[in-house]
């Protein structure tokens, strides 16, 4: 079998060029892209992480006010104890300020000595002992967990100080339920945008407060959040929720920054992190493949096509007119007619044959002029 003849002209050959150039092109606008992303997400990161700490220390500042209050309140008991004055002080304190669901302070036992929810509180013991116990092993402002008043029924975070002697022994408590209506109110101020949310959030892994919606609250978070409250430093994650949005977290946990007792998990759509980037790459990538399509079109549609057998046909008898029309001008002996009607099949079949009976009539013309 004779495959046929594919003749590539110059043009073709120039698209083909063009087209290897626009892959490279291509290759190279994928390669930008990719690592355009990486170093967004690397940025997005950071920006993530660099929130968790701003919120960290917001969220430090508040306890601060708390702490400095409860370390005054805990001097009152130095010369006569809890005696009436200073439960009067400790009431006042709590009924003066939205921030505080209640005041308590405890003898070395836990055992209630004054409440600002009223006097039947008084010889109740305290009813989260493990912020007492927190409070007598470190000596130190603790922060304890998500609970509610038992008075009041709000939802609260209690945070508490110790009492000590002259000898720097720990001789009591006193503490606070923070009103976490209020703490919600106060993170509302921080005005971070609609598209970040911020998550504060115990050592429970419950949350204590929330932006910018404060639903959920005395929850716990999501599980795959739960493994980073006691991560040694702040750090990213990233999360899948249950509408399967993808979510990109940056996280201050546990006892590792500013607001010791307490996870900030400030998070972001991961979408709209890449929305420009991948705007970008599939508008390169719609220009090079248009390009790639047109410089295998016109090749294909004006050079590529394979001649038919009538289109080859008028070729051969083009160039046998051509040929016989110089050679015939140019010689006249035998030898040039038998070397033209034994050349090749196309002569033989028909190019030959007309070249030689030209040739010959021209010789016998030329015979009789002498």
């Amino acid at each position: 079998m004779v495959l046929p003849c594919i003749r590539v002209s110059l043009i073709a050959r120039i698209f083909l060029l063009i087209g290897l150039t626009l892959l490279l092109v291509a290759g190279g606008e994928v390669f930008n892209g990719l690592k355009l992303r990486q170093d967004r997400l690397d940025e997005a990161r950071a920006d993530a992480v660099g929130l968790a700490r701003i919120a960290d220390l917001d969220m430090a500042r508040i306890l601060q006010g708390t702490r400095q209050l409860l370390a005054t309140l805990a001097k009152l008991p130095a010369d006569h104890g809890w005696d009436a004055r200073a439960c009067a002080v400790l009431t006042t304190t709590a009924n003066s300020d939205f921030e505080y669901d209640h005041l308590v302070a405890l003898d070395r036992g836990g055992i209630t000595q004054c409440s600002s929810s009223g006097p039947s509180r008084v010889g109740a013991p305290v009813p989260d002992p493990e912020l007492f116990g927190r409070i007598v092993a470190t000596a130190g402002f603790t922060v304890g967990t998500y609970g509610i008043g038992q008075v009041s029924g709000n939802e609260l975070i209690r945070v508490g100080y110790p009492v000590v002697d002259d000898a720097g022994a720990v001789v009591g408590a006193v503490y606070a339920g923070l009103n976490l209506t209020w703490l919600n109110t106060a993170i509302d101020q921080w005005k971070l945008g609609e598209t970040v949310s911020v998550d504060i959030v115990d050592r429970n892994g419950i949350l204590v407060a929330r932006y910018p919606n404060s639903r959920g609250i005395g929850h716990p978070i999501a599980d795959d959040l739960k493994p980073l409250l006691f991560e040694a430093k702040p750090g990213t994650a990233e999360v899948t929720a249950a509408n399967g949005v993808a979510r990109l977290y940056g996280y201050t946990p546990i006892n590792a920054e500013a607001s010791a007792g307490l996870a900030v998990f400030v998070g972001h759509d991961r979408a709209p992190i890449f929305a420009n980037i991948n705007r970008l790459i599939w508008l390169n990538a719609a220009v090079v493949l248009a390009a790639l399509l047109l410089a295998g079109i016109v090749p294909l549609s004006t050079r590529w096509s394979r001649r038919s057998p009538g289109r080859a046909a008028a070729n051969r008898a083009l160039r046998c007119s051509i040929s016989i029309s110089i050679i015939s001008r140019t010689s006249t002996t035998p030898s040039v007619i038998r070397s033209a009607t034994c050349c090749s099949r196309p002569w033989r079949s028909g190019c030959g044959q007309a070249f030689a009976k030209s040739t010959r009539s021209r010789a016998s013309a030329a015979t009789n002029s002498r």
